[in-house]
């Protein structure tokens, strides 16, 4: 009897899951656009990350470097992709771009249905309230507010899974249940959101404590270790590549505690838990900006789960507070509560140690104060239907429990997310006709435009979004086939950081004329990096405009910089610099020429013959995110100079035989290149 309870568990959640996706699916394809403060998570990165996944899926390779962004980024090593999630690599290796996103939707909400319900079968609780509980979770504000962020999502999906697994083994002491739990942890972290697969260890390490106090047997120590090591094998795929890259990031040290304990959640949010617009509404622009609330964001901090779902958990901490599975998660909703506050909890110090201080937006501990709500609250609707069952007006009363709780969720739900069509979405915006192929592009944007918009008209209309895809952020040109100078600020180099930072701060914007100045040392910059057009929001007197969109709220232009140097070239000369500072001074000075001298940071041991008049060249023959093959002709000994990022990943051969890379102009590649015709 029971396989057909689950099995009906399972069909019920498949079709309330698809109903509530069915506006992506008909009348037309339609995607979510969400936006969020500045810029869009899903548009900006999350959206350009999946179509690279399945365009690496679909020509059976795998997208560990994006030459496209940020003159070069390591995307596998980066994470947020989700390479090897399993649920990955069958969407984008099977469908349309669009058919994966959606059904990518369904089927996270569909693992996070499963995964609570099976878990609450598993400790005791009936299959109606299972079936409640598991509604709770996965259409909570944790959920709802945050399916702009794929990953994210996607990993608290699989939350549920690792705590079964975990309780699992407590009770049984089965060993096959080591190699699973590693695996769905190791899942868990594929999705690609490892703040996600970090807070849930913490709370299934205090389930596993707390359930465990009483074994004092030595398996009871090695079981998490072997699962942990286990783990890590598994990962390690991802683990390897991501240490790489955090070893250059500009977190290679973590977040200082202002950074780390940024976006806290404040106390007196937890009204939200009764009203989820209480403090104002995102959607509608009522919410305040995080500059002006403290480092509160809407979508952070919402875990919204209706009202009658935290009366049971009340209910169910008084009536049963001996139980261990109730003590176990009441002290789990406590710690839980004390780190999603950060730097408002008396815990806030932790913020300060490792791995705590390499993640930011403390906030997000809510998915596990949410998960401990979802326990104790189906706890509290089994002991409800438990002494409803003999009354007169008992099935009524259960009935009308569960339309209230599914109604609160799902008008929260439905009512939430901004979608439009997916030809829309991802049709190329118009300045994309003035954005070569050839060379990279530069964005100019302080991102007011957007708030001016998103700030006191949130998204109910979606519009003025679509217009402001003109504008060609990073990483939005990955769907348009352009290459962008920038990348999505999320994990960059301490290299690349450095210097997009000194072309930022050497662009001014002037918002009373609505115009902007680009002085010398930018212009120099995005010269040596084969930035020939810079798009911006504001108008320029000094570069040449190639075009400009019109819109409803502001107007788009492209302009043209000039005496941009090659991609790769041949230089005679070096200086070596060994600082930013130096680097800055160097190429202030009017003499200086990038065209000419190529900037290192230790001497070369070749001697290279100073012969820039002589016949050269340089040919590009593989042109790949992976692969770059040149043919050169040079008379003399001398560097060839790439304009792409620097990066530890990266090996060069001359005639097939391995060359030393060195770092130039702060961020990119050069080698030494014999006299003669050379394939490098």
């Amino acid at each position: 009897m029971r396989k057909y309870t689950f099995a009906t568990a399972l069909l019920v959640f498949f079709l309330a899951t698809l109903l509530f996706f069915i506006r992506l699916f008909t009348p037309e394809m339609s995607l979510f656009i969400t936006p969020d403060f500045g810029q869009s998570d899903l548009m900006q990165l999350n959206y350009p990350a999946k179509y690279s996944l399945l365009q690496a899926l679909q020509n059976k390779s795998l997208p560990l470097w994006n030459g496209a962004i940020g003159t070069g980024f390591p995307q596998l090593a980066e994470g947020q992709i989700g390479v090897f999630n399993i649920v990955n690599l069958v969407l984008y290796s099977v469908f349309s771009f669009e058919w994966a996103i959606n059904i990518g939707y369904v089927a996270i909400f569909f693992i996070a249905l499963v995964g609570t319900y099976t878990y609450l079968r598993y400790i005791g609780i009936s299959a109606i309230a299972g079936l409640i509980g598991a509604f709770i979770f996965a259409y909570s504000g944790i959920f709802i507010t945050q399916i702009s962020h794929i990953n994210l999502i996607h990993a608290s999906s699989y939350i549920p899974w690792v705590f079964l697994c975990t309780h699992a083994y407590i009770r049984t002491r089965k060993l096959v249940l080591i190699p699973v739990t590693s695996l769905v942890i190791s899942q868990q972290f594929f999705a690609g959101f490892p703040q996600i697969s970090f807070i849930t260890l913490c709370g299934a390490a205090m389930l596993y404590l707390f359930l465990s106090s009483n074994r004092k047997s030595i398996s009871t120590y090695l079981a998490p270790a072997a699962i942990l090591l286990l783990f890590m094998g598994l990962s390690a795929v991802q683990l390897l590549p991501s240490r790489e890259f955090l070893e250059v990031s500009t977190r290679k040290d973590g977040f200082l505690f202002a950074e780390a304990a940024r976006f806290s959640y404040p106390w007196k949010h937890l009204i939200t838990f009764l009203q989820p617009n209480a403090l104002g509404s995102a959607k509608h622009g009522t919410y305040p900006p995080f500059h002006a609330f403290d480092g509160s964001i809407y979508w952070e901090n919402t875990g919204y789960i209706g009202i009658l779902p935290l009366l049971f958990a009340a209910f169910i901490l008084v009536k049963k507070r001996s139980n261990v599975v109730v003590r176990v998660y009441a002290l789990l909703l406590f710690v839980s509560l004390l780190l999603m506050t950060g730097k408002h909890s008396p815990l806030y110090f932790i913020f300060t140690f490792p791995p705590f201080n390499y993640f930011r937006v403390p906030s997000r501990y809510i998915h596990l104060f949410v998960w401990s709500l979802t326990i104790l609250s189906s706890l509290g609707i089994h002991q409800f239907i438990a002494m409803q069952k003999s009354t007169k007006h008992g099935r009524l009363l259960i009935f009308a429990m569960i339309m209230v709780i599914l109604y609160q969720l799902f008008t929260f739900g439905w009512n939430y997310n901004a979608t439009r069509t997916a030809a829309a979405v991802l049709a190329p915006p118009p300045i994309t006709e003035y954005v070569p192929h050839k060379n990279r592009y530069y964005v100019h944007d302080d991102g007011l435009k957007w708030n001016d918009h998103f700030i006191t008209k949130g998204w109910v209309d979606t519009e003025p979004y679509i217009e402001m895809r003109n504008i060609l952020r990073p990483n939005a040109n990955l769907l348009h086939n352009a290459s962008s100078f920038q990348a999505y600020p999320i994990l960059l180099t301490r290299r690349f950081e450095l210097l997009n930072a000194l072309v930022e701060s050497n662009i001014t914007t002037n918002k009373k004329s609505d115009t902007f100045d680009i002085n010398t040392t930018a212009l120099k910059i995005l010269q040596m990096s084969n930035v020939d057009t810079l798009v911006s929001a504001y108008k320029n007197e000094s570069l040449q405009q190639l075009g400009s969109v019109k819109g409803a709220s502001s107007t788009y232009y492209a302009y043209r910089i000039e005496n941009v140097l090659p991609r790769a070239y041949f230089v005679y000369n070096y200086k070596v610099v060994k600082s930013v500072d130096e680097f800055t001074r160097t190429i202030l000075d009017s003499q200086f020429n990038f065209a000419t001298t190529v900037l290192l940071e230790k001497p070369l041991s070749q001697i290279i013959t100073s012969d820039a008049d002589a016949k050269q060249s340089v040919d590009f023959v593989t042109n790949a995110h992976t692969r770059i093959t040149l043919t050169t002709n040079t008379v003399s000994t001398a560097i060839l100079v790439l304009s792409d990022l620097y990066y530890p990943g990266w090996k060069a051969y001359v005639d097939n035989k391995e060359t030393a890379i060195f770092a130039a102009n702060l961020s990119q590649r050069a080698i030494v290149v014999p006299k003669g015709s050379k394939k490098n």
